[in-house]
């Protein structure tokens, strides 16, 4: 299986937007519509292709073709499970994550 994470040209667009050089914001600019071109082309090779969200991979060009192999692993925490041990001695004893969020 060969697999690929595009999220360079996203990431791209936003450096040139927020760059605070003139030569950054061309060079990211410059780049950022090279990968345009490419990452969706290049996504229809692989297996397996990751995105951190949808919204990513309706910014690649042509992700209607290969969209079926998508796999999105979102950041983030999960707040049921990783949440601060309770306060009270009583429901401390029913606790059982394992994750302390006490200090």
């Amino acid at each position: 299986m060969i697999a690929l994470q595009l999220s360079h040209q996203a990431h791209y667009v936003k450096a040139a937007e927020t760059s605070c050089s003139i030569l950054s914001q061309l060079l990211y600019g410059l780049e950022s519509r090279r990968l345009e071109f490419w990452e969706g082309r290049i996504a229809g090779f692989n297996d397996l292709i990751h995105f951190i969200s949808r919204r990513d991979m309706e910014l690649v060009k042509g992700h209607e073709q290969w969209a079926d192999r998508v796999f999105f692993n979102p950041h983030g925490v999960d707040g049921d499970y990783f949440r601060p041990a309770p306060k009270n001695a009583f429901a401390a004893a029913w606790y059982s994550p394992g994750i302390s969020g006490s200090s």
